[in-house]
């Protein structure tokens, strides 16, 4: 199960990221500088190490400022859909930077799963798909458990 199309992960430098609609749950995370986020009913900016879960069908732009480093996780709807077939009456509620304490810990959890996969994804090793896998399966359960 699981192919390279189901999801995405890459490591970018972002000027500006054009608008565009997905299809599918798509996270943000900034490992450096700040990020400007519009979504369409409010803008706002990540710093460094904030992430966000962009929702199903949520149109975007992203600027970056200065020199901005994050990493995109892309997850597919039918590939969430497959796993959890309530995916389409979900919107996940996830800023860092707007977190409540209680979650904080489940936030730790996600940046150290999306930094998982990116390293997983570097190595070109045997069991590398495997890890991304596996940590792309612990980013799911997250979100749907917890946000």
């Amino acid at each position: 199960m699981g192919r390279k199309d189901d999801y995405s992960i890459q490591l970018e430098n972002v000027t500006y990221l054009a608008p565009e609609e997905h299809a599918g749950t798509t996270i943000l995370f900034v490992i450096q500088g700040e990020l400007m986020i519009s979504l369409s009913e409010h803008d706002f900016s990540l710093m460094e190490n904030d992430l966000v879960v962009l929702n199903h069908n949520e149109a975007y732009t992203a600027r970056g400022v200065d020199d901005t480093i994050m990493i995109r996780l892309h997850i597919t709807s039918p590939f969430f859909t497959s796993y959890y077939a309530d995916y389409f009456q979900l919107a996940f509620d996830c800023v860092s930077s707007r977190i409540d304490p209680g979650r904080e810990k489940m936030m730790t959890l996600l940046r150290k799963y999306l930094a998982e996969m990116m390293i997983a994804q570097s190595h070109k090793a045997e069991s590398s798909r495997l890890e991304m896998q596996s940590a792309l399966f612990q980013i799911m359960l997250l979100l749907t458990r917890f946000f």
